[in-house]
């Protein structure tokens, strides 16, 4: 295997990552012995190169692409130029650097140059998701943006993604200083102090729509 390759690979189960290896592998090329015996080989040789998997699929290249789809396979691993291009129109690629796929680029296509490489690709975007959506379904009150400066298509979607997220996060945030002002001009208004101010500027023309109406309703 690819130097680290097992270590990575039971470093993501361990974190909660599922492990599907769904490979092309067959008899063509190989000695007349070998017929019929290539899933048994392909089994023993993951086995002794202590290879941890959670399902092992075995198919054709014209097939790679249904395989992954009907998995639900979130993001995979490959080298081969014409599997790249093809699961790539569909499935996020983490391309294995090779001198053979060197020219295959695209924008679903991140390129790793070892299994390390590979892990922090994965992690590094998992954690950052997760980490913003916990703070979008308010299970969390602070942010950061994914923490990736490498100058390929992966730090190209990264960027992406912290626009996003910069974005989110204003709105969100305005959302709660205006949560906590409504709730304390109501709280005014309710003690009886009927020259209680709502002064919190918005961008929002929802919360200002709102706002407007109270200051309204307030000298009906």
């Amino acid at each position: 295997p690819r130097k680290f390759a097992p270590q990575i690979l039971e470093k993501l189960q361990e974190e909660g990552n599922k492990i599907f290896i769904i490979t092309a592998r067959n008899e063509s090329g190989m000695p007349p012995e070998y017929e019929g015996k290539m899933q048994e080989l392909t089994k023993k040789w993951l086995l002794d190169n202590n290879i941890k998997y959670k399902k092992l699929i075995f198919t054709d290249d014209t097939n790679k692409l249904k395989n992954c789809i009907e998995n639900n396979i979130d993001v995979m691993v490959e080298d081969s130029p014409i599997n790249i291009k093809n699961i790539s129109q569909k499935i996020k690629v983490i391309k294995f650097d090779c001198q053979y796929n060197k020219d295959i680029n695209g924008k679903n296509i991140l390129t790793a140059y070892s299994w390390y490489h590979i892990y922090d690709i994965i992690n590094k975007t998992k954690i950052g998701l997760e980490n913003f959506f916990k703070f979008v379904n308010r299970k969390s009150s602070s942010i950061s943006l994914l923490d990736i400066k490498s100058n390929d298509e992966f730090g190209e979607m990264a960027k992406l993604i912290n626009h996003n997220i910069e974005k989110t996060k204003e709105i969100i945030l305005e959302d709660n200083e205006f949560r906590a002002t409504l709730a304390n001009f109501v709280k005014e208004l309710k003690s009886g102090n009927n020259l209680a101010k709502f002064n919190l500027n918005v961008k929002s023309d929802v919360l200002n729509e709102i706002k407007n109406s109270l200051i309204e309703l307030q000298h009906y």
